[in-house]
């Protein structure tokens, strides 16, 4: 498994073909559709989206009057800018028919963060569409459940951000909704967050949040409901990753150490491997290291194992598996 992360793609059904999409930052306006929610987009830094200008000119007589403004949250909404994501092309090539690949996504270029959406993506040749479920690579634990019915569908998103903040430096996780439009087109508006300063193991906060829109389709009525939960959860800070070759007797035959974030793409079991063991190892804040073990089947394809990105996110690495 190459170690882009994956993309899932699923449930097709017929559509119209899509637009061009570009990252701008536009005044909100009252859709005559519903937008709908399609997931989050997590990032370290605050999003400012609200037109604070525009609120101001159109508010200027009450606060002129001397009169407290409280902005409810309604109105926060009404004066939410968007800032829009693109389209951007992945080329690559089947290594079975040589034929060409192009894989389309939706990114926020302009924004430092991670991704976890899922949005309509449309095929113009052969005018489909069909849902991708999309993830950066510090949304870890990523599960996704996609539901169709004649009554709708139905898209569940879950996923857990690793940190690893100390009391120097604090951790600031901000969800920021990632909403799509009838006419295709993906954008985010600013969100809530929570601060994270002090390191430990296991430590853990969620957030979710869910929509549900129904639309009139030929005539009949569907609705649409997504969710997207998202777990931050604290951890000790990677130092080295072993994997263990073990034989059917249990006996090792073999080892080798990686720094975090040095894996290789594939790991080729040794002869006679019945199972793996990885091993994590971590060192905690009296400096006692900590190891953590996972067994791997033959079964399982790839392994998931962390290291340290900036502002102390843990970010994962993918590494295929070939147990024969």
């Amino acid at each position: 498994m190459n170690k882009r992360i994956r993309v899932l793609l699923c449930a097709i059904m017929s559509a119209s073909l899509l637009t061009g999409c570009q990252l701008a930052k536009e005044e909100a306006e009252l859709p005559q559709e519903k937008d709908k929610l399609i997931g989050v987009y997590v990032t370290t830094e605050y999003v400012d989206t609200f037109d604070f200008e525009r609120y101001m000119e159109e508010n200027i007589g009450d606060i002129m009057n001397g009169e407290e403004v409280v902005i409810e949250d309604d109105e926060q909404n009404a004066y939410q800018n968007r800032i829009y994501a693109t389209i951007v092309e992945d080329v690559s090539t089947d290594e079975v028919s040589g034929e060409t690949i192009i894989h389309q996504s939706y990114k926020f270029e302009e924004l430092k963060g991670m991704g976890y959406y899922a949005p309509v993506m449309y095929e113009e040749e052969a005018r489909n569409a069909y849902v991708a479920i999309e993830s950066d690579a510090g949304i870890c634990d990523a599960e996704s459940h996609i539901t169709g019915t004649d009554a709708g569908d139905m898209v569940e998103l879950k996923g857990t951000i690793y940190l690893c903040p100390n009391e120097e430096d604090g951790v600031e996780i901000y969800y920021n909704p990632v909403y799509q439009c009838a006419d295709g087109r993906v954008y985010l508006v600013s969100g809530s967050g929570m601060s994270f300063s002090v390191g430990g193991e296991g430590v853990s906060m969620s957030h979710k949040v869910e929509d549900k829109v129904t639309v009139n389709e030929d005539g009949e009525e569907k609705t649409y409901v997504n969710s997207v939960e998202i777990k931050v959860e604290t951890t000790y800070e990677p130092t080295k990753i072993q994997d263990l070759h073990m034989d059917a007797s249990g006996n090792k035959l073999g080892c080798q150490e990686y720094k975090p974030g040095k894996l290789p793409e594939e790991i080729t079991p040794l002869a006679d491997t019945e199972y793996l063991i990885i091993e994590t190892y971590k060192t905690d804040a009296t400096g006692e290291s900590i190891v953590t073990r996972k067994m791997v089947g033959r079964e399982e394809t790839f392994i998931q194992t962390l290291y340290v990105g900036e502002k102390n996110v843990c970010l994962q690495d993918l590494t295929d598996i070939k147990l024969e």
